[in-house]
């Protein structure tokens, strides 16, 4: 086979509509640690790192809250003391997602439907380098404008 260039992977990533095989698993991405490593939640609620093969450095990027296909390692590879304990097979988009949940392989789990929206997104939208009042502090100013 002919190595994939960089436009063609771009296209693949976009453009397939993957489906995990045996031993895959779609996860959720909870936090970028650096050095090519993502922190994802599975299904199960079990966090684990994940390594990003060389093929997508600098050509594909990873948002926190995107979704993921993830390989895990076999077991004998994967001990307590390892950390690195899957690796990222595909990106999945919102059509490669909604096609998931057509043929009935999203997990429930991340079904969103499901889930208060304001706990997905909070994280997300707030800058923690900005000080926010929080909502304690609001209440508290509302009772001294009564009195």
């Amino acid at each position: 086979t002919q190595p994939m260039g960089r436009g063609k992977r771009v296209e693949n990533v976009l453009n397939d509509f993957p489906e995990p095989d045996e031993g895959q698993t779609v996860a959720r991405v909870t936090a970028i640690p650096g050095s090519n490593l993502v922190q994802v939640i599975n299904a199960h609620a079990r966090t684990f790192l994940c390594r990003i093969p060389a093929k997508y450095h600098n050509v594909v990027w990873i948002k926190l809250g995107g979704f993921l296909i993830v390989d895990d390692l076999p077991k004998e590879s994967t001990d307590e003391s390892s950390r690195l304990q899957g690796t990222i097979q595909h990106f999945l988009y919102r059509d490669q997602i909604r096609h998931l949940q057509n043929r009935g392989l999203w997990p429930k789990a991340f079904d969103e439907r499901e889930q208060e929206p304001s706990a997905v997104n909070d994280d997300l939208c707030r800058n923690r380098n900005h000080g926010w009042p929080s909502d304690d502090e609001s209440e508290e100013g509302e009772e001294v404008d009564d009195g």
